[in-house]
């Protein structure tokens, strides 16, 4: 059985003039104790979203329209927000993007990780003793837990938080864009500690990003998605060495291949479609290279084309090479 399993969850937010507008449609998927997940796409497609609903942690404009949050058997869609307390950080835990707004400025980091613990009464009484221990699993001497955020370079911010969001032993840690605005030698520090603690730890991980080099590295299996839906799903093994969406072939095109580095490189023509102006069809038509009459009228069903590979489009490349 899965340790979190997400089905069918759909969210919108509220305009002023009382309008819902889809965020997110329908978004499925499941992490097992010990695998990985990367859940991609561009900026604005939803991945975000999905996360903080399923801590129950929107804004106020936020509403659940409909789904399930399992975890560990447990529906937590149908918990009260005094038991959502209880799981946040205990049993499944966020490293929010961008570790300087995550952090209190004013505050040390020994104090802020001390108080996750306090909090859910860990260990009480060496709160500050296990807050060292964990700045020393991410890395980080324990003496410099008495410093401030402003103190550390960007990497040890970013390190700081993952050990906060590990304070409590969570089942299932949700690494959101980790390694934003971090160059790039920090940022592959960052994805093998990531990977580090996630065999150690035997944790379920979600990586949350926009950069498909990211979860060709460290996970097991890839979500990608687009303008709030389920694009394509399967294992990281089958979505880069086969991929049957326009959109993740095009993602995957506009990166970088070592083992050719002459090749071209192609982007993608417009924008993501705004929430109050999403198209009919396939939300990808008006953008995709191969889109064809029926995409711009009929709303593809995520199809499971092989097994553990689903994909979302009317056009089948297993049929056209």
């Amino acid at each position: 059985m899965a340790t979190l399993a997400v089905r069918n969850l759909s969210v919108s937010y509220v305009t002023a003039s009382g309008v819902l507008l889809n965020a997110a449609e329908d978004v499925s998927f499941q992490v097992e104790q010990g695998k990985s997940l990367g859940i991609v796409g561009e900026s604005g497609c939803g991945k975000t979203t999905v996360m903080m609903a399923l801590l129950r942690l929107l804004p106020e404009a936020g509403r659940i329209i409909r789904g399930e949050v399992i975890l560990e058997g447990e529906e937590l869609l149908k918990y009260s927000e005094a038991d959502m307390c209880a799981v946040r950080w205990a049993q499944i835990a966020m490293v929010f993007q961008g570790a300087m707004n995550a952090l209190n400025p004013v505050r040390t980091i020994e104090s802020q990780i001390a108080e996750a613990l306090r909090i859910h009464g860990v260990e009480k009484g060496r709160e500050r003793e296990r807050a060292g221990e964990l700045l020393e699993l991410v890395g980080i001497s324990p003496t410099r837990g008495r410093q401030y955020p402003h103190q550390y370079s960007g990497g040890m911010r970013q390190r700081a938080v993952i050990a906060m969001a590990l304070a409590c032993q969570p089942r299932v840690l949700i690494a959101d864009e980790p390694t934003t605005a971090l160059d790039v030698m920090i940022q592959a520090q960052i994805l093998r500690l990531l990977v580090q603690l996630q065999k150690e730890l035997n944790l379920a991980l979600v990586i949350v990003t926009h950069d498909l080099g990211v979860v060709a590295e460290i996970c097991d299996d890839v979500l990608v998605m687009y303008a709030g839906r389920v694009a394509e799903i399967g294992t990281s093994d089958a979505i880069y060495n086969g991929p049957q969406h326009p959109y993740t072939r095009r993602l995957l095109q506009a990166f970088p291949d070592i083992e050719n580095p002459h090749a071209e490189l192609l982007s993608i023509p417009g924008v993501p479609p705004r929430l109050d102006d999403l198209p009919p069809g396939c939300r990808f038509a008006p953008r995709c290279h191969s889109c064809q009459d029926r995409c711009l009228r009929e709303t593809p069903l995520l199809i499971e084309r092989s097994p553990g590979h689903s994909v979302a489009c009317h056009l089948d490349y297993r049929k056209i090479g």
